[in-house]
């Protein structure tokens, strides 16, 4: 939370004139400002390639994937046209449509997912214990303590970079677009995302896994794993709901991803004649990963992706901690604290 604290705040402060901004522009900006300008500028090409590379063979491909399959599961339809045609009339059509609904529906579904979670717990709750027992035993048996203990806190490092991207630097591009004049107050938003998706949600699912015996199953990593969960309870909610809802998180996710490619593209090129090829490669990257049955191997590449974004944006996030410390500093004043 903090790391995204920094980022946000940073983003924020070296932002551009139209209010765009990410992580090349501290890192270009901020690092010439401390006499570190052939380094910024280094790193901010840097991130800006790895970027492109880690949305169009990461991120990108991984949500197309999970929509796809869990369209193949339920209606036994590859829904990888439609899903391709509706991220290429988006992205062409400009970000503002989209990030109206996103915005709208997001706190909905995560509410009715939330809750939906916390009635499969109430629902087996005598299960509650034995899921209990069966975490802390697997955290502290001998052959956790041996290995077990590292390899899960790498997959949980793993999968809290991709869920909620601190650390990367992708979602400064976001929050620095907000017309908001104060950085902090943006900065202390931006460290909800961490608390909601990756403390809140990912419990309540993982708790859900356990506690109906689906951790078990041999899809385990497969949207389709927390589909099946509520199809027994839940059978509405599994076959419209769930749908609706998981669409609504990728798609969005998607076209967030498209737009970080966008601003990405523009700090490289400075002209917009560029977009439209990498458009039309983002759509084919969309078809190909939804006709994809891979789901491991796509999983691990945007894993690796997203971890590798994390180290030109460590680099400058801690030469510039100064500066975060000093707008820290100048808010408290300013407030009189």
């Amino acid at each position: 939370m903090s790391i995204k604290f920094a980022e946000v705040v940073l983003a924020f402060t070296y932002r551009s004139e139209n209010a765009t901004g990410g992580a090349f522009y501290y890192m270009k900006y901020g690092l010439a400002k401390i006499g570190f300008a052939k380094t910024g500028r280094f790193l901010a090409f840097t991130y800006a390639i790895m970027l492109l590379i880690a949305m169009i063979l990461g991120g990108i491909p991984f949500q197309a994937n999970q929509i796809a399959a869990l369209s193949n599961n339920l209606f036994e339809y590859n829904a990888s046209i439609i899903i391709s045609l509706l991220v290429f009339i988006v992205i062409l059509g400009g970000i503002k449509r989209i990030a109206f609904v996103s915005t709208s529906l997001a706190p909905i579904m995560i509410v009715l997912y939330m809750g939906m979670c916390i009635y499969l717990i109430c629902v087996n709750r005598s299960n509650l214990l034995d899921a209990l027992s069966i975490i802390f035993q697997d955290i502290f048996n001998k052959s956790a303590i041996g290995g077990g203990v590292l390899s899960g806190l790498i997959a949980g490092v793993r999968r809290s970079v991709f869920a909620n991207e601190a650390g990367t630097g992708t979602a400064a591009i976001a929050h620095s677009s907000v017309k908001e004049e104060d950085p902090i107050k943006v900065g202390c938003v931006a460290m909800i995302a961490p608390l909601i998706d990756t403390i809140l949600i990912s419990f309540l699912t993982g708790i859900v896994i356990i506690i109906t015996g689906m951790h078990s199953t041999d899809n385990v990593g497969d949207i389709t794993l927390i589909s099946s969960l509520f199809s027994t309870a839940l059978p509405l909610f599994s076959k419209l709901v769930f749908p609706l809802m998981m669409f609504s998180f990728a798609f969005s996710t998607i076209i967030a991803y498209c737009y970080y490619c966008e601003v990405a593209l523009l700090y490289l090129f400075g002209s917009k004649k560029i977009l439209i090829p990498f458009q039309i490669l983002i759509v084919v990257s969309v078809y190909i990963s939804c006709m994809s049955k891979n789901i491991e191997f796509i999983s691990y590449l945007g894993d690796s992706l997203f971890m590798c974004l994390m180290i030109p944006n460590a680099v400058a996030i801690y030469l510039l901690r100064r500066e975060v410390l000093n707008t820290i500093d100048s808010y408290y004043n300013s407030k009189g604290y």
